[in-house]
C-alpha cells in the first residue's frame, strides 16, 4: 500500500507499507516524489476532500490518468476558484465539479463526467491521457497506459492553483 501527500505543484511525500508489514514498530519506507512520479500509473480519490484538486492537478500535469469522486467544496478556503463559465466563486457542489472538469490537459483529452450508481456524491471525473474519447487512440505497453506527450514536457502546464 503506498500512501501519498502531495500539494498542487506535485510536490509531497509518499510512505509505502507492505500489506503484509507487522503491526509493530516498523518504521515504514518513505520514497520521494521523483519515485512517485516515475511509479504513478493511475490517481484515484474517492470522497478526497482538500485533496481532490490537487490529484487533479497532478494528473494533469504529469500525464496520468485520474479518477476522483468530489465531495466538499470548501468555498471559504479556496477564494481563487473561479467557475468556468460565469466567472462567479465556486461555491456549490455542481460549481466545483464545473471547475474541475474546466481544467485544460497537455494532452489535448476531455476530463469525462459519469454518474455512479449509488446515492450521495456519485459523480466521478475521468481523465485518459490521448483517450480515444477525442479520436486518439492509447498505447497500452505492459498494462500501462502510455501517451503520445512527453512526460518531461510542462511548459504549457497551467500554474498550480494556488499561485493564481
Amino acid at each position: 500500500v503506498v500512501s501519498t501527500t502531495v500539494d498542487a505543484e506535485g510536490e509531497g511525500s509518499a510512505a509505502a507499507t507492505p500489506s503484509s508489514a507487522p503491526t509493530s514498530t516498523t518504521t515504514p519506507p518513505t520514497y520521494t516524489m521523483d519515485f512517485v512520479k516515475a511509479q504513478c500509473t493511475i490517481l484515484v480519490g474517492m470522497h478526497s476532500d482538500e485533496a481532490t484538486e490537487p490529484i487533479v492537478d497532478f494528473a494533469l500535469k504529469y500525464k496520468r490518468p485520474f479518477a476522483v469522486v468530489p465531495c466538499c467544496v470548501f468555498p471559504k478556503d479556496n477564494p481563487h476558484r473561479r467557475h468556468p463559465t460565469t466567472g462567479g466563486k465556486v461555491e456549490s457542489y455542481q460549481d466545483f465539479v464545473a471547475y474541475l472538469k474546466a481544467k485544460p490537459s497537455l494532452c489535448g483529452s476531455p476530463i469525462i463526467e459519469q454518474i455512479l450508481p449509488f446515492e450521495g456524491r456519485n459523480t466521478v471525473l475521468y481523465y485518459i491521457p490521448n483517450s480515444s474519447v477525442n479520436g486518439m487512440d492509447n498505447k497500452a505497453v505492459d498494462g500501462v497506459v502510455t501517451t503520445e506527450c512527453s512526460a518531461d514536457d510542462t511548459s504549457s502546464v497551467p500554474p498550480p492553483t494556488d499561485a493564481i
